[in-house]
């Protein structure tokens, strides 16, 4: 929730226990702190986990907020398997802040100088073009050499907005949107959280049945193993995702886990098509295989194509084809669910 007059973000997890004689609002840590809300009278939350914490797992994230924050919604939160682990990513968010910040702020003074030191170059040619022609008036060398200012005058200009405007409003492009999401993301169980004992090792135990949970990482087409990278060096097989979710304190009545990674599911038309996909070797069908028992009221849900990291200018979350990344289409309407 929004914080009036603020843009911090603090989400609502499981009460810590107080005694009864203390009023039903929790005393705040500080004038903005939001207010204490029982469980189960919250609504329910989305939150995005990561079992790796790593630069990748954060782009997955900022994809996830920009259509997000670009409809006016909140930005989704990040867990991260330990206190260590989100201060790691706490780290790279920083050095990503600055870097693209500072992208930024270049960008702007080139574009806020551009039009100042154009008109100087202006005066000066206009200066060099006088005192041509007052040396040599009515000459046809100085018309000459006055047809050649102008023109030198025109092909400045074109080529300083292709390679100071352009470039700058590039830039702009570019990291703007990032940088608006960057900021709004928050990792959420950072040992320097307002409420850092809301969020004690395992982070997932705190969350309601009714919440989302979107895990991070990457797929790949046929495979049953969640990965860390896109070069695969570093990954967990089906049946380690399980047991990372049980360690993560995932609730045992949980309903609503979504995997975002690509091609976590084989294209689906049709009831039949699903059924066969049990069988399969994707991600997603295996995973809800192997994790129904412990966890009986989960529903699995993947997405079939390929992520769209960074979808710029885009009201939705993106799935591009497999084979051509400029085919693409809404994640809403390529969702798999395991059972239906």
């Amino acid at each position: 929730m929004n914080r009036k007059g603020s843009g911090d973000q603090q989400p609502f997890f499981a009460p810590i226990p107080v005694p009864p004689v203390r009023p039903a609002v929790r005393r705040p840590l500080n004038p903005d702190a939001i207010p204490y809300v029982p469980l189960a009278q919250r609504q329910s939350r989305a939150y995005m986990y990561t079992p790796f914490a790593n630069e990748d797992s954060l782009k997955s994230a900022l994809g996830e907020n920009m259509v997000r924050i670009r409809k006016g919604k909140q930005a989704h939160g990040v867990l991260a398997p330990s206190h260590k682990m989100a201060d790691n990513l706490e780290a790279i968010r920083q050095q990503r802040l600055q870097e693209w910040g500072g992208a930024i702020h270049q960008a702007n003074q080139t574009l806020n100088s551009h039009a100042q030191r154009g008109r100087e170059q202006d005066a000066l040619l206009l200066d060099r073009i006088k005192r041509i022609t007052d040396h040599n008036r009515g000459s046809p060398l100085a018309n000459m050499k006055l047809k050649a200012s102008q023109i030198k005058k025109q092909q400045f200009a074109l080529d300083t907005l292709k390679t100071e405007k352009i470039m700058a409003q590039s830039d702009l492009g570019l990291h703007q949107e990032r940088f608006a999401a960057l900021q709004q993301t928050r990792i959420l169980n950072t040992s320097a959280h307002l409420y850092p004992q809301l969020f004690p090792d395992p982070p997932l135990q705190h969350l309601a049945h009714k919440d989302k949970l979107y895990v991070l990482g990457h797929g790949a087409p046929d495979s049953s193993k969640l990965y860390a990278t896109q070069d695969g060096k570093q990954s967990l097989d089906v049946p380690a995702l399980r047991e990372h979710l049980k360690q993560a304190g995932l609730p045992k009545n949980f309903v609503d886990l979504r995997l975002t990674a690509c091609q976590g599911v084989p294209p689906v038309e049709n009831s039949q098509q699903r059924k066969a996909s049990l069988k399969s070797n994707y991600l997603v069908p295996t995973l809800y295989q192997a994790i129904k028992e412990d966890f009986p009221r989960i529903r699995v849900t993947g997405y079939a194509g390929n992520g769209v990291t960074f979808p710029f200018n885009s009201d939705h979350h993106l799935r591009s084809a497999p084979n051509n990344d400029l085919i693409r289409g809404r994640r809403k309407e390529l969702a798999v669910r395991y059972p239906r």
